[in-house]
């Protein structure tokens, strides 16, 4: 990336705002919520380890140049399609843990 590009330019096209959790579905609600919210861990680990085929991984892939960086980490063969099930209680993301 141009080190001449300005940081408003470089927010803007690098989208901070919009990106989505890796582990949504898992740990996240497939949707962001406000206040953030979380799934316990118990839950989302259970629900990691049954379905860690499907969570896809991140990969270093060549960017396509113009304002954003030459190499970009982008998520790849992603197929969880669904948050936790209903039951499974969201929880406000600053709670502890017991």
């Amino acid at each position: 990336m141009d080190p001449k590009t300005p940081a408003n330019e470089k927010e803007r096209v690098l989208a901070f705002d919009q990106r989505v959790k890796w582990l949504r579905g898992i740990r996240y609600p497939m949707k962001p919520t406000y206040p953030p919210q979380i799934y316990p861990s118990k839950e989302a680990i259970n629900k990691f380890v049954r379905e860690w085929a499907q969570v896809g991984i991140i990969e270093a892939l060549p960017g396509p140049g113009g304002p954003l960086p030459g190499q970009l980490w982008v998520e790849t063969g992603r197929q969880v399609e669904h948050s936790q099930p209903a039951m499974t209680a969201l929880r406000p993301i600053w709670a502890s843990e017991d």
